[in-house]
C-alpha cells in the first residue's frame, strides 16, 4: 500500500513538472513568434537603410562626376584666359619697345 502511495505522490508530481514544461514550451513558443516578428521588422528596416544608402552613393557619385566636369570646365577657361593674357603682354612688350626705338632720346 505505501508503494501505491508513493507511485500515485510521484505520478502527481511528474504531472506537476509536466505541466510546468508545458507551461514553458508555450511561454518559448510565444517568445519565438515575437522574436521572428521583430526579425522581420528589422529585416524590413534594413532594407530600407540598404536603398536609402545606395541612392545616396549614386546621387553622390552623380555629384562628384559633375563637379569633376565643372572643374574641367573652369580649369580650361582659366587656361585660356592665361593664354590671353601672355598674349596681350607679349604685344604690349613688342609695341612698347617699338614705340621707344621710334621716339628720339631727348638731349
Amino acid at each position: 500500500m505505501e508503494i501505491a502511495v508513493l507511485w500515485l505522490l510521484s505520478m502527481m508530481a511528474m504531472s506537476n513538472e509536466v505541466e510546468k514544461a508545458n507551461d514553458n514550451i508555450r511561454m518559448l513558443e510565444a517568445e519565438v513568434v515575437t522574436l521572428h516578428i521583430q526579425n522581420e521588422i528589422v529585416l524590413d528596416t534594413l532594407e530600407d537603410h540598404e536603398g536609402t544608402i545606395i541612392r545616396t552613393a549614386g546621387a553622390h557619385s552623380s555629384f562628384y562626376a559633375g563637379q569633376q566636369v565643372k572643374n574641367e570646365d573652369y580649369e580650361e577657361s582659366i587656361n585660356l584666359l592665361n593664354q590671353k593674357m601672355d598674349a596681350l603682354k607679349e604685344m604690349s612688350e613688342g609695341e612698347g619697345s617699338t614705340t621707344s626705338s621710334n621716339v628720339p632720346d631727348k638731349p
